[in-house]
């Protein structure tokens, strides 16, 4: 008997527990089920590192863009901007013939560096993005924070709060003035800020320029370098001097960066280049360089070449004389020389560079007048001709008639 119960309980338990494991199994399924479903329709946006719980809405990169740009235009005005361009790593051999010179060859640089360090890991390692905050400083674009990374979220967050920390402050154009609310806002600083980019404003607009400054902090590998030596115990006794330009470099590598874009509208290039590269200790400090800096090069240039509004008139006034003066001139000239040559004179040199002097100024006139002119000098010299005529006349004929009225 006690065999029996006890098979009894052993199948029952048995059943009891197959029925149970099964249940299990049979809702691990269903849960397993839906996230797949909802995974197949959603693979795009989880391909491209967005991360996110079952439970929550779906992550957009739209959103996330426009709530960032939300927080940079509370401090940087309502011309500031995110842009995220979605890029690709191209292979070594590319690299080496690309030009760094533009903003373009900057983020194939960064391309090639990210290469490098995932040759191991998989294909979408390939793919990576680039974030740039930018915002309008009295009309010149600035280029507040630049990241790169393999996720969007993180590095739109990352290149966020790299420009809300920056120390470069916001002017607002009508700021300052005597007509604004707030004139008394701007500090010393900022208004001596302000003159420098108006007339860099005014140099760029004469000379047909446009420029771009982007701003970018101390070169990580520097960093990292220094900060293995200093985990390793320093620098060895043993090691040599380093020559005065590394330690330049070295230092310039350590500071802040302001590189300055150019293009030129009567260029070749219709892209904006690399025009040079200016250092400070924080990005307000090296924007503020870079700026006096360029406005006095561009007023030197403005100087040399007398681009200046005054002799712009003189050249045209020099080429209307040499295009339209030169005809008028020459057709008088010859005029005046057959005259000389039928009564018997011959024009010298120095009568030429007379007349060419006195009539300076007849240039400058319509051509009737001039006509009207040369017609009042022919007829006076035709009574000068009456006149000697009629002295050169004998005197019994100049008073006959008085001779004959005496006689009679």
């Amino acid at each position: 008997m006690t065999n029996r119960c006890a098979k009894r309980q052993y199948s029952s338990g048995h059943s009891f527990l197959s029925l149970s494991v099964r249940r299990n199994t049979i809702n691990n399924q269903n849960k397993l089920c839906v996230p797949v479903r909802w995974n197949s329709s959603q693979a795009e946006g989880r391909s491209d590192g967005k991360e996110e719980n079952d439970n929550t809405v779906p992550y957009s990169v739209d959103d996330h863009v426009a709530e960032a740009e939300s927080h940079l235009k509370n401090q940087f005005g309502p011309y500031a901007k995110i842009v995220v361009h979605k890029l690709y790593n191209q292979p070594q051999h590319h690299q080496k013939s690309n030009n760094s010179n533009t903003d373009d060859g900057e983020e194939e640089q960064g391309a090639s560096s990210l290469q490098t360090e995932g040759n191991t890991s998989s294909a979408p390692q390939n793919v990576y993005y680039r974030v740039s905050a930018t915002f309008k400083l009295l009309g010149f674009p600035i280029e507040l924070a630049a990241t790169k990374g393999h996720k969007v979220k993180e590095t739109i967050e990352a290149c966020l709060y790299q420009a809300l920390s920056s120390d470069i402050e916001f002017i607002h154009p009508s700021s300052g003035n005597n007509n604004h609310t707030h004139r008394n806002t701007l500090t010393p600083y900022q208004q001596e800020l302000k003159a420098i980019l108006t007339e860099l404003k005014g140099h760029c607009q004469f000379l047909s320029r446009s420029l771009k400054f982007s701003v970018k902090p101390p070169h990580a590998e520097i960093l990292q370098q220094r900060g293995q030596r200093g985990s390793a115990g320093g620098a060895t006794p043993e090691a040599e001097p380093e020559a005065p330009q590394e330690e330049e470099e070295d230092v310039n590598r350590r500071l802040w960066r302001c590189r300055v874009y150019l293009k030129d509208e009567w260029g070749l290039t219709n892209r904006m280049v690399l025009d040079q590269e200016y250092y400070g200790d924080s990005p307000r400090l090296a924007l503020a360089k870079s700026v006096s800096s360029l406005r006095d090069k561009f007023a030197k240039e403005v100087e040399r070449y007398n681009t200046q509004p005054i002799g712009l008139r003189e050249v045209r006034r020099l080429l209307l004389k040499c295009y339209e003066g030169s005809r008028r001139s020459e057709a008088t000239l010859q005029c005046r020389q057959e005259e000389n040559r039928e009564d018997g004179e011959e024009a010298s040199s120095s009568d030429v560079v007379r007349y060419t002097e006195n009539h300076e100024e007849d240039e400058t006139l319509p051509n009737y007048k001039i006509r009207e002119k040369n017609i009042r000098e022919k007829r006076m010299q035709k009574q000068k001709e009456l006149y000697t005529q009629r002295a050169q006349r004998p005197a019994s004929t100049k008073f006959s008639l008085f001779s004959t009225f005496g006689r009679n």
